[in-house]
């Protein structure tokens, strides 16, 4: 497994947009922000868009207990090697999200809680 799995807990999270909760067919559920921001958080660091795409999630809110328990989750779903890689670019990415946001003055308390919680799980 190279990646994050599609936990029950996600499934759980996933809401279906309101402009579709009448259809019969099809049934379509999109992901949470918490889920999305987990997703962008473990793809490669070279991926500016998805640095993007966190900082427009962060503007919109994220609940990051929400993103500290799925990856809980994921680090009893994953084998071990996998799991600390991907704590590692989660944790590199979320760090240049915080200077990113530095840089144009902001802070987020929110956001250096997480990193805090985030470097109990880096080996």
């Amino acid at each position: 497994m190279r990646g994050i799995q599609l936990s029950e807990g996600m499934i759980d999270q996933a809401v279906m947009p309101e402009e579709l909760q009448g259809l019969k067919k099809p049934k379509v559920h999109l992901a949470s922000a918490e889920d999305v921001f987990l997703f962008k958080g473990v793809t490669s660091l070279g991926r500016s868009k998805d640095i993007d795409d966190i900082l427009r999630l962060l503007e919109l809110g994220v609940d990051f207990d929400v993103v500290l328990k799925e990856i809980e989750v994921q680090r009893k779903l994953l084998e071990v090697e996998t799991f600390e890689r991907l704590a590692h670019i989660l944790f590199e990415k979320i760090k240049l999200i915080q200077k990113i946001l530095e840089e144009r003055g902001l802070r987020s308390r929110g956001l250096n809680y997480f990193i805090n919680q985030l470097k109990g799980y880096l080996g």
